[in-house]
């Protein structure tokens, strides 16, 4: 899949702070609509370090306290947005979201798929065009 942010017309936004703003917007509207289309909704996202410096810019991110933590690894648990749990991923690739299930819904999907029901399980993987 893939979401591009780059259709937004220049001259609404002045500077680089309020482009951010305008991309975060159709990027969290887009990914909401993503999301809620899947039964059942994934819980978390894991997000390369150039999303996530555009999602942050949306007024409805929760950002967390990281200035506590005396260690912060590749995959780091940054806040939340529209039900979803925000992880940066230092290492992954440039300009990508992966949407995915957290462990008890993941198992509770593999039982039904054992039982005959077909459910799919695996990680979305979306592309953002920044």
């Amino acid at each position: 899949m893939r979401i591009d942010c780059t259709k937004i017309p220049m001259g609404v936004s002045r500077s680089r702070i309020g482009l951010h703003k305008l991309k975060s917007g159709k990027l969290v509207k887009d990914l909401m609509i993503i999301n809620n289309k899947m039964e059942p909704k994934r819980n978390y996202m894991i997000v390369s370090m150039n999303v996530f410096n555009i999602l942050e810019s949306h007024n409805k991110f929760e950002h967390l306290n990281l200035l506590g933590k005396n260690e912060i690894g590749p995959l780091t648990l940054v806040g939340h947005i529209g039900g979803l749990d925000c992880y940066v991923d230092l290492h992954m690739k440039s300009n990508n979201i992966l949407l995915q299930y957290d462990k008890q819904v993941a198992r509770d999907l593999k039982l039904e798929s054992i039982l005959g029901k077909e459910k799919d399980i695996c990680e979305l993987e979306i592309e953002v065009i920044l």
